[in-house]
């Protein structure tokens, strides 16, 4: 079995097999594009060699294939436990319907270990456009190799995770993979994937102090995100994988500069032949061979294969076409004789019927009654519409004097208010303080308040001159019941 990761830069193929618990790394390459996927499909004399390296890497022919491209669309869901039919519907019309997905995307989902209270699935869904997932399908077929399952980076990362950094799971970790195109950033809050952030950074003209400079900027930025995400929650580890050779001295810096602590993703203890070579740059792949059987993993080849299938079923059946359509001539045909000869012998009941209904008295009678049936409608699509006013004002939220006890009354004594402002559905409040404790603790005594349905705030800054902090806390209303 082959493992190959397809990336922005180029592909990985690893010979990789499972004995016991141990993993065997038999052999590994790195093939390289000029520029893109794309680009390397449509010139000939790269696409010959991209297909000689893959034919003779291997005897074996069938693969896994793990896509850590940025074309892959991710989003996580909470959904009760059901039947599995079910949770793909779900699956697919939450991206589709989430993110205003166009129909040609192929949509899948994987079932993560239990991390969420309340007995529910934690699901991860991925989804990519049909056009692209066939060019690469397509790709792998010249190669000789018959992909066998399509699983997408995270999924394998979080299964990596889950077997090898099992006490991840209980901790605030950001998971950074570094590699030539730049860096791209994992958050996971207590075991449960939360957000994803890819920086493309050219690091071709960059010497290390520039590099790092830029590194440090973007994992600080991520860091703060997080902070204001979870408010105040801080980063228990920061782990640090991928291809690049600077991993060490992004760590340091991390641990040095930003005071976080942080390390590279080192040999796990199933890697213990001698004959082993162990490179992070691996870690989806590795992932794809440790996932766990009992749980539904992510595979866009089974939904592609699926498509396919009925695609050649329509184009089998062609042949069918004449003696099927001569058939359903004949069943028209013979219906149509049918319902004639009904119809001539129900006409004179018609014409009797007709006879009844064309009498001036109940024409009268008939036009009164429809009147009258016209008369209700109206009135009951007046009082339908006076109803619907009725509930929307009822439950539309109302600037109170219990919103604003609520606000002042629990306020902290240093802090200041210098401006209020009331929206349709929330209150923008911006306040002032000298001890930048005392916002997350407002914040928290806010949360607590039946007036409001949430409270945030994204940031807060210093004075220089006052030395006070200022921020801006939105307070979203609560509905009427």
């Amino acid at each position: 079995m082959i493992f190959i990761e397809l990336r922005e830069d180029g592909i990985t193929l690893l010979d990789l097999q499972m004995r016991g618990k141990h993993l065997i790394i038999k052999k590994t390459e790195n093939l390289a594009f000029k520029t893109s996927f794309k680009d390397a499909l449509n010139d000939v004399h790269q696409l010959r060699n991209l297909t000689s390296s893959i034919q003779h890497f291997s005897s074996a022919k069938t693969a896994i294939l793990t896509l850590s491209q940025s074309n892959l669309i991710y989003r996580d869901i909470a959904a009760p436990k059901t039947n599995p039919k079910y949770l793909d519907s779900l699956a697919r019309h939450e991206l589709t319907h989430a993110l205003n997905l166009s129909s040609d995307y192929i949509i899948d989902y994987a079932l993560l270990p239990q991390t969420h209270p309340d007995n529910l699935n934690k699901i991860l869904i991925a989804g990519i456009q049909t056009p692209v997932l066939h060019e690469i399908v397509e790709f792998f077929k010249r190669c000789d190799v018959r992909i066998v399952r399509v699983d997408s980076a995270l999924n394998n990362l979080m299964h990596y995770l889950n077997t090898y950094h099992s006490e991840s799971k209980l901790k605030t970790l950001l998971v950074l993979e570094f590699n030539d195109q730049g860096l791209r950033q994992y958050y996971f809050n207590k075991g449960q994937f939360t957000y994803q952030r890819t920086n493309r950074i050219n690091l071709s003209n960059l010497d290390q102090e520039s590099l790092m400079k830029q590194l440090l900027d973007q994992v600080d930025k991520m860091h703060h995100f997080i902070l204001a995400q979870a408010q105040g929650t801080k980063l228990d580890e920061i782990l640090i994988f991928g291809s690049h050779r600077k991993q060490e001295t992004l760590a340091q810096a991390i641990t040095t500069q930003l005071q976080l602590p942080a390390s590279c993703i080192q040999k796990p203890d199933p890697f213990k032949d001698k004959h082993d070579v162990f490179d992070n740059a691996h870690l989806y792949n590795y992932g794809a061979l440790v996932k766990p059987k009992r749980l539904k993993a992510i595979d866009f080849g089974s939904s592609y294969n699926a498509i396919h299938q009925k695609r050649d079923w329509v184009s089998g059946s062609q042949r069918w076409f004449n003696p099927i359509l001569v058939l359903t001539i004949y069943l028209i045909v013979t219906g149509l004789i049918i319902l004639g000869i009904q119809i001539k012998q129900s006409n004179d009941d018609i014409d009797e019927l007709n006879a009844y209904l064309n009498q001036s008295e109940v024409v009268t009678k008939m036009a009164e009654i429809n009147a009258m049936q016209a008369e209700t409608a109206q009135l009951n699509a007046i009082n339908s519409e006076i109803t619907l006013i009725e509930n929307v004002l009822s439950k539309y939220p109302k600037l109170s004097k219990e919103l604003l006890d609520a606000l002042y009354l629990n306020r902290p004594e240093d802090i200041r208010f210098s401006a209020i402002r009331y929206t349709d559905l929330s209150l923008e409040v911006d306040l002032n303080t000298s001890d930048v404790q005392l916002i997350n603790q407002y914040v928290s005594i806010l949360k607590t308040q039946a007036s409001y349905k949430s409270v945030s705030y994204v940031k807060y800054e210093q004075d220089t001159q006052s030395g006070r902090y200022t921020t801006s806390l939105s307070l979203q209303l609560k509905e009427g019941e």
